[in-house]
């Protein structure tokens, strides 16, 4: 009696199988890898923004005057307002509800450190930054 060869290709196939399945595991996990990164870079980018876009608060008279740049206080704490501006991009959903949110960010917590106030120590910031701005100008004024 003869053997058949019909086994031999069965152990292939599963072999194969498994190869493909360790395969495709490989590449989901690279996958959301980098979905992974591609997250932490689109929040820090939205918070330097939110950020940046909080100095456009700044108080116009002291600016034009002493080319100073001092957040105006309108009794609004600066986390909240960095937080506002973030707001869409971070939670997409709020303005248009149909968009796809494929990042799935959220805010859960905002501290700003290290910020001084106009007024802080008898306004020693403030007064600090016009002199230094006033020999800037009495130094300029020296060289024409």
């Amino acid at each position: 009696m003869e053997k058949s060869n019909t086994n031999r290709g069965a152990g292939i196939s599963v072999f194969l199988s498994l190869t493909l399945v360790v395969i495709l595991a490989l590449l989901g996990t690279m996958v959301e890898v980098g979905r992974g990164k591609v997250c932490q870079v689109h929040g820090r980018r939205t918070l330097r923004s939110a950020a940046d876009s909080l100095l456009t608060e700044y108080n116009l008279p002291l600016f034009q005057e002493y080319h100073l740049f001092f957040l105006e206080d309108v009794g609004k704490p600066l986390e909240k307002s960095i937080a506002e501006y973030a707001a869409d991009t971070l939670e997409p959903g709020s303005i248009f509800p149909v968009r796809t949110d494929l990042f799935d960010l959220a805010l859960t917590d905002l501290a700003v450190e290290g910020k001084t106030y106009a007024g802080d120590q008898d306004c020693k910031a403030l007064k600090r930054q016009i002199a230094s701005y006033m020999k800037r100008i009495i130094a300029a004024d020296a060289f024409k």
